[in-house]
């Protein structure tokens, strides 16, 4: 499969050992049966990941090529339980800072920051929160665990 435009900018800048299949961590998932492909996602909890191991980070960045544009980049968090909604959208910042870093600037795309909760005590709260990316607020999108991507 040949790669152009988003995955191909961003391919050459992680290692295979950062990229995955999947969105699962600790109890929640992300379902990706409605997700486009060709699609990458990064794992930023891997050795190699371009956010540091001690920095602060969401679990993945999701970027898949449309047959339309723009294409699609989403930070995810993925939250089993209660947890704290400042923590959470610090960490979906740095992966739209991380997405910045990875995406050239001349390319247009659909970004959406993502939590998925297994909590429903912070949905509402959730919706209120955004993530600056290009200079721009986004709100942050709130899925339930095991939900479709957004």
């Amino acid at each position: 499969m040949i790669m152009a435009g988003l995955l191909a900018a961003v391919r050459n800048k992680i290692p295979e050992s950062c990229l995955t299949t999947r969105l699962r961590k600790e109890g929640c998932s992300i379902a990706l049966g409605n997700a486009p492909n060709p699609r990458l996602i990064v794992d930023f909890d891997k050795r190699g990941s371009p956010l540091a191991l001690d920095a602060r980070r969401c679990d993945y960045l999701l970027l898949a090529e449309t047959s339309s544009s723009p294409d699609l980049v989403r930070p995810i968090e993925l939250k089993r339980g209660k947890f704290d909604l400042s923590d959470a959208r610090s960490q979906l910042q740095a992966g739209a800072q991380a997405a910045e870093t990875l995406i050239p600037q001349d390319l247009d795309v659909d970004f959406l920051p993502v939590i998925a909760s297994g909590s429903v005590s912070t949905h509402e709260r959730i919706t209120r929160e955004t993530v600056r990316f290009r200079d721009k607020s986004v709100r942050v999108t709130r899925v339930r665990c095991g939900d479709p991507l957004p």
